[in-house]
């Protein structure tokens, strides 16, 4: 069962359960950043208490460093999924949503890059055209 774990006079929580030996902290505290740190030093207090090893996860790098800060040290548990594009089936319907997905991610912003596995520098992908669609290599 998750528990929400509050500080008196800090606003938010962080939501934590005890699986087995470990207590793991759903993620970042749902708290102000300048909060973070007396979140974390909580958790680890009451996983002293409860002589479990603290765990939090998944985190992002501000609440990493906040937590290298406090003694701890990260280790990656996944990676960013990645498509190779060259082999992926790129006509019908499957390749209509990855050209989508590409444009959408372009029009909001994203930084989209094809790296080719025989080449080391990463090229940029064009920008949209005028009716903001990606055109399509075949």
């Amino acid at each position: 069962m998750t528990h929400m774990l509050t500080l008196s006079g800090v606003p938010g929580g962080c939501g934590v359960q005890q699986i087995g030996g470990v207590l793991m902290a759903a993620g970042e505290p749902l708290a102000p950043v300048w909060a973070w740190s007396a979140f974390a030093s909580a958790v680890l207090t009451t996983a002293r208490q409860l002589r479990a090893v603290p765990c939090f996860a998944p985190v992002g790098s501000e609440f990493a460093a906040v937590l290298r800060d406090l003694g701890l040290r990260s280790v990656r548990m996944g990676s960013t999924p990645y498509i190779h594009l060259h082999s992926w089936p790129q006509r019908g319907d499957a390749g209509a949503k990855i050209r989508h997905a590409l444009n959408r991610a372009a029009r909001d912003g994203v930084d989209v890059q094809e790296r080719s596995p025989f080449r080391g520098k990463p090229t940029r992908r064009p920008p949209p055209n005028s009716t903001g669609h990606v055109k399509s290599r075949r």
